[in-house]
């Protein structure tokens, strides 16, 4: 597997990852999978979630089929970053 093939499948996961935000309670959450380039997914990676404009941080893993959840956030601009071995982070 190319790390370019992993970085172009992250950085299509990282604008396919959604945050919900309920207005009433002012939180969401970020979800995903982390798939390589023949769409295998990939368990074990560490996700680093980073508030852009608090700077608080969040470290959450994959599971075994490849999904992430980072629980309860504030609504806000959040930075994404995906690191496996064997793959270039992105």
């Amino acid at each position: 597997m190319g790390a370019l093939a992993l970085a172009a499948t992250c950085f299509i996961l990282f604008f396919a990852t959604f945050l919900c935000a309920q207005s009433t309670t002012g939180t969401g959450a970020i979800r995903g999978i982390v798939t390589d380039s023949t769409a295998k997914v990939v368990p074990d990676a560490a996700v680093t979630i980073t508030n852009k404009v608090r700077g608080s941080v969040v470290h959450v893993t994959t599971s075994d089929e490849g999904v992430y959840s980072s629980g309860p956030l504030e609504t806000g601009n959040y930075a994404v970053r995906i690191a496996a071995k064997g793959f270039k982070t992105v």
